[in-house]
């Protein structure tokens, strides 16, 4: 079991603005004797931040070969990689001035069978490690089941993509890319991309794709099944 703790990088922000506002709190109310709504203010946002402060001292994510367990001030939220249904891993470049890159927002996003959503991302130190062990593991416990999903016949959803034997790769929008039609199929760190013999090449961001690196063991088994179906060429 892997255990990973808050971002204490803004948890020495958030310290920060605590102790300034507690500050200006006491300092206005020693000195202001008119306006007094003001200093009720000020005091309302130090707590506000001081309890948020408390929430994000107590977040905890654990991730293991069963599955993972999100813990915090509200409660605790586990689900296991077998009962998972949906596993949305992203990012967004955001920009200081639209101009200056400044830092990558992750976001990772968990379903289970029975519809429990557990959303979360940057609030975790070194969620770019974090996300892409999440993604390491749960590829290593999920490919298998899926795979197996796919040669029983089965389709098999990954979100705005669908694999299945008879069909081929259906992308959401798109016309169906059948087996002889795939020419390849790849995963980048935030795009998967699907070449295929008609039309130009289907780019998905991986915000859309569920289970991005099994989705993409799934593709290539498909095609290599389909391969060995036809048999070699005439």
């Amino acid at each position: 079991m892997e255990t990973y703790s808050f971002n204490k990088v803004r948890f020495a922000v958030g310290l920060l603005a605590f102790l300034w506002l507690a500050w200006a709190t006491l300092a206005d109310n020693r000195e202001l004797t008119t306006n007094r709504h003001e200093v009720a203010i000020e005091g309302l946002l130090a707590l506000a931040v001081a309890a948020a402060l408390a929430w994000l001292a107590t977040v905890r994510l654990e991730v293991g070969r069963n599955g993972l367990t999100y813990k915090s001030l509200t409660g605790t939220r586990s689900i296991r990689w077998r009962d998972t249904s949906q596993l949305f891993i992203s990012w967004r470049q955001r920009y200081l001035a639209r101009i200056i890159p400044w830092y990558r927002a992750f976001r990772v996003e968990v379903v289970d069978r029975q519809g429990t959503r557990l959303v979360f991302g940057n609030r975790l130190q070194g969620i770019a490690a974090v996300a892409e062990r999440i993604g390491e593991v749960a590829a290593e416990q999920l490919t298998p089941l899926l795979l197996a999903e796919l040669a029983a016949g089965r389709s098999v959803d990954f979100g705005a993509v669908t694999v299945s034997q008879k069909a081929g790769v259906q992308v959401q929008g798109q016309p169906a890319v059948k087996w002889a039609d795939l020419v390849s199929v790849e995963l980048t760190d935030s795009e998967l991309g699907i070449a295929r013999r008609l039309g130009p090449p289907l780019v998905l961001r991986l915000r859309y794709v569920s289970m991005a690196a099994a989705c993409e063991a799934v593709i290539r088994q498909g095609q290599r099944s389909a391969k060995a179906a036809a048999g070699p060429p005439a």
